[in-house]
């Protein structure tokens, strides 16, 4: 009887990173690492200009990675990070977004070198990764050397990702395109911002019929108001309002009420997303900050007219989609 053994071309590499259909979703992809390193804050940096030969950068504040996790974690394909360590993530407790193990070489669909520099308990490792030398090494995966130096550094934790010699037969990634794409997925991650080129990434980015107003009610006070009715007709990510009461969210994002009424279609809901600053409601939160008391007379005032509101608007945007509402939601 003969014994085989599985070998592996580097060339593996090569086509599973080309199993995302833009750069927008492969860089999709390395933020999910960021948020799963526990970052609070991401940075992309995008070139402007058309066949650009800069790189572009994705660089974040997270706990970053030893010399140990990127040889033996990092650099072992299809790793299964939520099997090995669980589904939370170890400091922030988000559930864990990477699981196929094959996000890391997302970078290579939109440049032919990626440079990861990751700094951990003040030592900075750093390793280049080049889409060519994997396309045209003919022996198996574990017999190629890949150099990871390791050096004292006063960096901060995190990591920097550096894209370079950029695929001039692609156009750069779309920066609405990302900004959107990243609203869609991280808009309700707390404790997590992203910016591009320096811009903050915030649901305003996502498009469609956009709102803003002030008013004031007699019970709850004044309350300002930000939402957006989303174009695309699959669900945003954590849809709703969430409310704001002294800078702090309060609750989990809602439709007051809208979404247990059976004759207001959820696919409709499901494309709402803003937030309202209802300072006058302090009084109504209780000391946890965790919820609003439901029988205070400003959160029922509020709730009665952000679903007349919440009505009117999506009856104007999808006037050509028949929504039947019953009197007593209208009137109550």
């Amino acid at each position: 009887m003969n014994i085989a053994k599985f070998k592996v071309q580097p060339r593996v590499v090569y086509l599973l990173s080309n199993q995302y259909r833009s750069s927008e979703q492969a860089l999709k992809e390395l933020v999910n690492n960021a948020c799963d390193a526990d970052a609070e804050h991401v940075h992309i940096t995008i070139p402007m200009e058309l066949f650009s030969t800069e790189s572009i950068i994705i660089q974040d504040d997270g706990v970053g990675m030893s010399a140990n996790q990127v040889i033996n974690d990092y650099l072992n394909i299809a790793y299964n990070r939520r099997a090995r360590k669980g589904e939370l993530t170890p400091f922030k407790k988000r559930k864990v977004r990477g699981h196929k193990g094959i996000g890391k070489f997302a970078g290579l669909v939109a440049a032919s070198q990626m440079e990861v520099q990751t700094t951990h308990n003040k030592i900075t490792s750093t390793l280049v990764i080049n889409k060519d030398d994997l396309y045209n090494y003919d022996n198996d995966l574990e017999e190629l050397n890949i150099e990871v130096i390791s050096r004292a550094s006063d960096n901060p934790s995190g990591t920097k990702i550096i894209l370079s010699g950029l695929n001039q037969t692609l156009n750069l990634p779309s920066i609405e395109k990302l900004r959107e794409l990243l609203i869609f997925e991280f808009g309700r991650q707390p404790d997590f911002c992203i910016y591009i080129n320096e811009e903050k990434v915030t649901f305003e980015d996502i498009q469609g019929t956009k709102k803003a107003f002030t008013k004031r009610l007699n019970e709850t006070g004044n309350i300002t108001v930000s939402l957006v009715i989303s174009d695309q007709k699959k669900s945003l990510k954590n849809p709703g309002l969430i409310i704001r009461v002294g800078g702090r969210v309060i609750g989990e994002p809602t439709f007051f009420g809208l979404g247990h009424e059976s004759l207001v279609p959820k696919k409709f809901l499901n494309r709402i997303y803003g937030e309202i600053e209802a300072d006058g409601l302090i009084e109504a939160v209780n000391s946890g900050w965790d919820y609003i008391y439901e029988n205070s007379k400003g959160y029922a005032e509020l709730t009665s007219f952000m679903k007349r509101f919440l009505i009117e608007e999506l009856k104007s945007k999808f006037k050509d989609e028949t929504i039947e509402l019953e009197n007593e939601i209208l009137h109550e």
